[in-house]
Parts: structure tokens; sequence; C-alpha cells
């Protein structure tokens, strides 16, 4: 379980409602009228546990894809993304009254609000990342998922710092990007301590 988890066992969209309506179950309660206090307290009950949300164990790799809430899989199939204009995965979780309703990102993610461009991108990423090599993947796929395997053995085979599939433009302005970056790259890894300082 993640010690910093955000709230106990009920969510605080939940705090308001079980308040309320605990409140009024202990007023008719005290007032004797246990007819009325009775499905109050049903009310309660059936509150508390439409917005429990107990903490979850989630698996240590930092590639795993896990549901987003409690239910039942009910679709699984292609749809087209109206928000990056492609084709995409539609997995539809169907959650009945009594499954928890509170939902979690399924992937592991950087929110970066105050840097922008490319290049501090690729560094906060690799400062974050586990592991002995990192990958730098475009969205776009401009480099399929399986350059990630060739990518790998060149490294291992070249005990080098940087490897790149990329063809390099002839342009200036590419070149100092590209150059940037791997300075960026190399920066990062000398601070994690990845590699020796020049």
């Amino acid at each position: 379980m993640n010690s910093g988890y955000p709230h106990p066992i009920i969510a605080r969209e939940g705090w308001l409602f079980v308040a309320i309506s605990a409140t009024v179950a202990l007023a008719l309660s005290f007032a004797g009228w246990w007819f009325a206090a009775v499905p109050v307290w049903l009310i309660v009950v059936f509150i508390v546990q439409f917005f429990r949300d107990p903490p979850r164990v989630v698996p240590s790799q930092p590639n795993a894809i896990l549901s987003p809430a409690d239910g039942r899989v009910m679709v699984v199939e292609k749809a087209h993304d109206p928000y990056l204009d492609r084709e995409a995965l539609k997995i539809s979780v169907f959650m009945n009254v009594f499954n928890v309703h509170s939902n979690r990102s399924p992937v592991d993610g950087i929110v970066r609000t105050s840097e922008r461009g490319l290049a501090t991108a690729v560094v906060r990423g690799i400062q974050e990342a586990q592991g002995t090599y990192v990958a730098v993947m475009d969205a776009d796929f401009q480099h399929p998922p399986a350059a990630v395997r060739r990518l790998l053995d060149k490294a291992v085979a070249t005990d080098a710092d940087v490897v790149d599939e990329r063809p390099i433009t002839a342009t200036q302005v590419a070149e100092q990007r590209y150059r940037a970056l791997l300075r960026d790259l190399r920066m990062v890894a000398r601070d994690r301590g990845i590699v020796q300082a020049d």
C-alpha cells in the first residue's frame, strides 16, 4: 500500500453526504423516531459503502497497466479517439452500485506544469525512470516499438551512453537540437551516476 494515500477509507467527495445523512440519522435516533431512523441508517450504510475507497496494492513494475476501476470488463474493441484523431482500443468497465467507485490512473505518468519542450520532457522522464536502460520513444511512433530491442542490443554491445537510430538531417538547426538533447541526456546520466563525468 502506498503510504502517501490521499484520504482514509472514505473518498473526500463522499464526506459531506456521509456527514449529512449520519447527522439526520442520529437526530432521528435521539428523538426516538426509530421508524424513521432505521431507513436513514440504511441510507448512511449505502452511502458509506458507495464512497468507500480502500487502498490498493499496486505492482511495482513501471510498465504495468491496471484497471482504472472495480467492475466487469464489458467491451474491448477498436474505436476512434476524437482527441488524438486516431484509432484506439476502447475498454469499457461496468460498475454496479456495490463496486468501489473510485477511479484511478491505469498507468504511471508525469505531469509537467512549468517545463516546456522536448528536451526537458526527455530529461524529466530519464530522471524519473527506474532501471539500467531508458528508451525514449515518440508518441507518434516514428520508431516502431520493435526498435527498442535493437537499441538495447546496440547499447549492451557497444557500452554506449546514448544510442539512436534516427537519421539526422544535414540542416544546422536539426543538428543543434540533436546535440543539445544529447548534452542534456549525458548531463542527466552523469547526475544519476550512470556514466562518469568527462
